[in-house]
């Protein structure tokens, strides 16, 4: 079994977890949505410390759900969401392009080399999120 099918098995089985664990399929739902809107932002490696600190104060939150939407937006999928953050907010702030590459224009214009990646990526980070809400609510409702 390659690498990817492994991958695919694995977010199979966090979906199924998460779905039978004693949540409602809105709850397992919201949980895996807020979860990707959170994997998709630039956190730094904060996400896991943000999510154990919401563990604590709002027990609803299906856990498995969190987990598994994070497995699903691992760093190497995060890669790509970056560079398509920075695609569709060049699109829309109608910024130049780069002369140089990303990380030299974070040091030489930085505010507006920000401005145009956070710009794309809330958006693309609120669709993948509404997204995941209904595909994880449409699930979650047939197995219940």
């Amino acid at each position: 079994m390659g690498g990817v099918e492994r991958y695919f098995k694995k977010v199979e089985k966090a979906l199924k977890d998460a779905i039978s664990e004693d949540h409602t399929p809105r709850e397992t739902a919201f949980s895996a949505a807020f979860s990707a809107f959170v994997a998709l932002l630039p956190t730094f490696g904060f996400g896991i410390l943000f999510f154990l600190v919401l563990f604590k104060f709002f027990k609803r939150l299906n856990k498995v759900a969190v987990i598994g939407a994070a497995l699903v937006f691992n760093p190497f999928v995060l890669y790509t969401f970056y560079a398509l953050s920075y695609t569709l907010g060049r699109l829309i702030v109608r910024s130049p392009p780069l002369e140089e590459t990303f990380e030299q224009a974070l040091r030489t214009r930085a505010f507006e080399a920000i401005r145009t990646f956070m710009t794309g990526n809330i958006i693309i980070a609120v669709t993948v999120s509404l997204i995941v809400y209904f595909l994880v609510l449409k699930a979650a409702t047939i197995s219940e």
